[in-house]
């Protein structure tokens, strides 16, 4: 398990997935649908400028609601609580699913070469009688 934060977010890495916290409100992904909630991210931070906002943007399996006073909330679309964010912390809410992702890489890589009692990429692996 791997805990850290960036900025006011709170991101939680397990061998089941990765969850980002803030306060009250979470969102847990796999790591196959950490690319679709960078690209929504990405395409609510375009939306900034409009002074008009969208009342929610979708990319299954994520949802993004916008409230009037110009509050976002990402949570998945079965879901109704999610994080809220503004528009200023959304590089930060970016950086978090991004960091998220390669903890979770980091964690699934072996490092430092064969351990013992497992096999070595240069021996072959010994026969097993009855197979």
């Amino acid at each position: 398990m791997d805990r850290f934060n960036v900025g006011p977010f709170e991101v939680t890495v397990l061998n089941s997935g990765i969850t980002v916290r803030r306060e009250e409100g979470s969102v847990s992904y796999q790591p196959g649908e950490g690319a679709t909630a960078i690209s929504l991210l990405l395409q609510v931070m375009s939306v900034e400028t409009l002074k008009r906002l969208p009342p929610r943007l979708r990319h299954t399996p994520f949802e993004v609601t916008f409230s009037k006073e110009r509050v976002m909330e990402l949570h998945r679309e079965e879901e109704t609580l999610g994080v809220a964010f503004v528009f200023k912390e959304g590089d930060d809410f970016i950086e978090a699913f991004k960091q998220g992702l390669n903890k979770y890489t980091d964690m699934l890589t072996i490092q430092g070469g064969a351990k013992p009692g497992h096999s070595s990429m240069f021996q072959p692996d010994p026969i097993v009688e009855g197979r």
